[in-house]
């Protein structure tokens, strides 16, 4: 198993010369779009983005980017129900003789969509009073009658786009019973808040973060009969070289690494000012005689930090894994690492806070109030009881006085501002390796009786001060969860 593990892992480093590569057309598209409910899915052109549609009859709207101008588009609308493809494909054409001064078909042709249903395409310019457009017409079944998928781009733009239109309207699937209404088969994101990146795994794939076989994070797939296993791995690394020179230079080592590289195909993506953001290479080559394919994401992060997404399957099954694998690297983002950008988050009920170093884990079926006062990391609020809710809050007070000192100004503190306030007890103790004072305490507010509990922790240069209230009649009930919640706080 290890071994079968490593040929698919690990590439044996041999130089060789390749010749250029043709360009996989599919990597000219983004993360495919699924609507259960019409029962079809396809993959839009890559980076153009998903609108709101402005009726239920249109499915999808999709824009790409700018310039050109107009806006290049793709709608995605199900018309009649009781219509036949080809019936409806006329109509649409005849729509444009409608709406265009002039209309100039230059092909239309019938093909089948999983060798069963078919569908009908249209190429067209069309020329009104904003120009010539480039239009892709797509008439298909679907669940709920027939399909319409358009696309559109200036006529001056159409060997931009030619390409992704045409791979994309090859993408359309009808979903079948098994498939229409079954979530996609990626799981919920996978976050690595100390490597700063995230990525949705595929469904039941087991993950390794034990680093024995060298890269931060490995995903492995079902163990097939040959002994092979499909797997992603992610690297990370802390280079100084601006992106575009690293991803020139690792696209150049890795096809020197192999003497039966090949690269396939490869897609290069950029930020609004024109900046590359990533590459992603299709490419197959051998390990120890096994027949490897892979997708190869390299992303750029925060500061120097740079990542390498790769995703691997023995050749003879790579084609069933290919579009799951896409969508994968299509998931990948990369984010500066907590300490230095994420306030909190939440691990299961366990509430982290990077920026202060503490957690504490929040009661069970507890809710978060992120709407708190000024200064409070957190704050928990119980089940109503009778209309009132017992609460939990947290506060960092960046303060180096000693713990008897800051205790004793808060008491003050208390007295000063709560009339007819009780001390109960205040008792020293020791949690999470740092020294506390616990104040128990009741008050009078608005005819009500409340019971608290206050712990106030010293910590490095800080202090950390834990509230537990409730109702008097209530503090019984309550106790037993505060004395957990606090028993399981954490400082770094």
């Amino acid at each position: 198993m290890k071994r079968a593990l490593l040929a698919v892992v690990v590439a044996v480093l041999l130089r060789t010369n390749v010749t250029p590569a043709q360009e996989d057309s599919s990597l000219l598209l983004g993360p495919e779009h699924r609507d259960p409910a019409a029962g079809f899915a396809l993959r839009p052109p890559a980076n153009w983005q998903l609108q709101e549609a402005p009726s239920a009859q249109v499915r999808a709207v999709f824009t790409g980017p700018v310039p050109p101008t107009p806006t290049p588009t793709m709608t995605v609308s199900v018309q009649k129900a009781d219509v036949d493809p080809e019936d409806l494909a006329e109509e649409v054409v005849s729509a444009l003789d409608r709406d265009f001064s002039k209309v100039v078909v230059h092909r239309r042709f019938r093909y089948l969509i999983d060798a069963t249903h078919e569908a009908w395409r249209t190429d067209a310019t069309a020329t009104g009073k904003e120009g010539s457009h480039r239009i892709l017409l797509l008439v298909a079944p679907c669940a709920e009658g027939c399909l319409l998928v358009r696309y559109a781009c200036p006529d001056a733009s159409a060997g931009r786009f030619e390409a992704a239109f045409d791979e994309s309207a090859k993408s359309l699937r009808l979903l079948g019973g098994d498939e229409a209404g079954v979530p996609d088969a990626l799981a919920h994101s996978y976050v690595d808040v100390a490597q700063g990146f995230s990525l949705n795994p595929p469904v039941g794939w087991a993950v390794d973060t034990s680093r024995k076989l060298g890269p931060s994070v490995i995903f492995v797939g079902p163990k097939k009969p040959d002994g092979t296993v499909p797997n992603i791995v992610v690297e990370v690394q802390e280079d100084s070289r601006p992106f575009r020179d690293f991803m020139m230079a690792a696209r150049e080592s890795l096809v020197r690494q192999n003497a039966s590289f090949r690269l396939r195909g490869e897609r290069v993506r950029y930020d609004k000012k024109g900046r590359p953001t990533d590459l992603l290479l299709d490419y197959s080559y051998a390990f120890n005689n096994v027949p490897l394919h892979s997708l190869k994401l390299f992303a750029a992060g925060p500061g120097e930090r740079k990542y390498a997404l790769t995703c691997t399957a023995h050749q003879s099954h790579f084609g069933g894994y290919k579009r799951l694998l896409q969508r994968v690297c299509d998931t990948f983002r990369a984010f500066p690492p907590a300490r230095s950008y994420l306030a909190f988050r939440f691990e299961g009920d366990r509430y982290i806070n990077y920026k202060e170093g503490f957690s504490i884990v929040r009661p069970a079926k507890w809710s978060v109030d992120h709407g708190g006062p000024p200064g409070v990391l957190v704050r928990f609020l119980g089940p109503s009881m009778g209309g009132f809710s017992a609460e939990i809050s947290v506060v960092c007070d960046r303060n180096a006085a000693s713990l008897d000192a800051y205790a004793e100004a808060v008491t003050a503190a208390l007295r000063k501002s709560i009339p007819g306030l009780q001390v109960h007890s205040v008792q020293p103790g020791k949690v999470a390796g740092c020294a506390f004072k616990r104040l128990d305490f009741s008050v009078k507010r608005d005819k009500v009786s409340l019971r608290n509990i206050k712990l106030i922790l010293a910590a490095p240069d800080r202090k950390f001060v834990v509230n537990c209230g409730t109702r008097e009649s209530d503090f019984a009930k309550q106790q037993g969860t505060f004395e957990k919640c606090l028993e399981s706080i954490e400082i770094e």
